[in-house]
């Protein structure tokens, strides 16, 4: 992250780029007129967003994304969830600075609130149930498929929660090899002896998640897992490569919400959570711009430096020194690629930063 402050103008930063472990098309869908989808990402802009990686099924890429190419207000990195649909149509797709298929997802497990993340051991309320194992992780093929991608120039994304499928992930991403930027998806709980293999590995988390898990998987794990939920610090103690997102529309896209909660360690309550594992604004703020970026393959996102992209976020308080566990700083302006894509109130900003000005 690269700050510019200025005590009566707020704070300037790399914008932020959210790995969004979700599907837009679940609210603007093939159904849905393209109009509504447009205005979706108009409201990405709002929250500070420039870039976002999204989980979409071939189809939907080829029906919905692509005929709005030419329109997209923010960059779309999409990585593919098939389920036995024919890809080949979205992968033979261009890509450019605003569309590009880079990747293609498989799911391990399930999820920590349904008892269905593979665990180790049993859950702490539920003795003889330990989640489930599914698709490429249940039938074995999860080895070659990553191995199959990485082939086609695209990166592995594994959705794994529990310890047990986090080992499995991490076993993965080390065969395949860091060249095709495999990433875990979510890494919720990771056991204590597969923390020394977290060096090097992108690890795409959703700190909002930590926070509103927080309220209810006591029971479901017991003290001494519930400790290694979210373990952020101890992750990046072992060398993990943090990367921020928001699984939205489970949680809030707002990517300030989500650096709150890695930075304060509270609850969605407000009630300390293991704050020994908060780690810092600056952390926080990398791994939601550059951490991100770089899981995403867009080379020299994240940062603001000659030859970036020219995303910028226009805060109404310098970010190092506000007190987040009041609120989350106000977002001024959102530049991409040196155009404003939104702002608070043109009339706080001179003519040629004004919407649709370039910079």
């Amino acid at each position: 992250t690269s700050p510019r402050c200025s005590p009566s103008h707020g704070c300037a930063l790399s914008s932020t780029h959210s790995c969004v472990d979700s599907r837009p098309t679940c609210v603007a869908s093939r159904a849905t007129p393209r109009s509504s989808f447009v205005h979706l990402f108009a409201s990405m802009t709002f929250f500070s967003l420039t870039a976002v990686g999204s989980m979409e099924s071939p189809r939907d890429v080829v029906d919905v994304f692509e005929p709005l190419r030419e329109t997209l207000t923010l960059r779309c990195l999409v990585t593919l969830m098939e389920r036995g649909e024919d890809a080949a149509e979205a992968l033979s797709l261009p890509r450019d600075d605003r569309l590009a298929v880079i990747g293609r997802k498989a799911f391990l497990d399930g999820t920590l609130g349904s008892r269905t993340a593979r665990m180790i051991a049993p859950y702490a309320d539920d003795p003889g149930n330990r989640g489930m194992l599914i698709e490429r992780a249940a039938d074995g093929t999860l080895e070659s498929w990553a191995q199959e991608t990485a082939a086609m120039g695209l990166s592995p994304a594994m959705h794994a929660i529990g310890d047990e499928a986090v080992a499995m992930a991490l076993d993965v991403a080390a065969r395949v090899g860091p060249g095709c930027r495999p990433r875990i998806e979510h890494a919720e709980v990771i056991a204590d002896e597969d923390y020394k293999r977290l060096d090097g590995v992108i690890l795409s988390v959703q700190p909002r998640h930590r926070a509103e898990d927080a309220l209810y998987l006591a029971r479901a794990l017991g003290a001494e897992r519930l400790a290694r939920v979210g373990a952020y610090r101890r992750c990046l103690d072992h060398g993990a490569r943090l990367a921020f997102g928001s699984d939205w529309p489970v949680v809030t896209l707002d990517p300030l919400v989500g650096i709150q909660a890695a930075v304060t360690g509270r609850s969605a309550d407000g009630t300390p959570f293991h704050p020994e594992q908060a780690i810092t604004v600056p952390v926080a703020f990398a791994a939601s711009t550059a951490g991100a970026a770089a899981a995403l393959g867009l080379e020299g996102g994240g940062v603001l430096r000659e030859g970036s992209p020219g995303d910028l976020v226009l805060l109404d308080d310098d970010p190092f020194t506000h007190d987040w566990t009041v609120r989350t700083p106000s977002i001024i302006l959102t530049l991409s690629g040196g155009t404003v894509v939104h702002a608070s109130d043109d009339s706080l900003l001179p003519p040629d930063l004004r919407r649709g000005a370039h910079a």
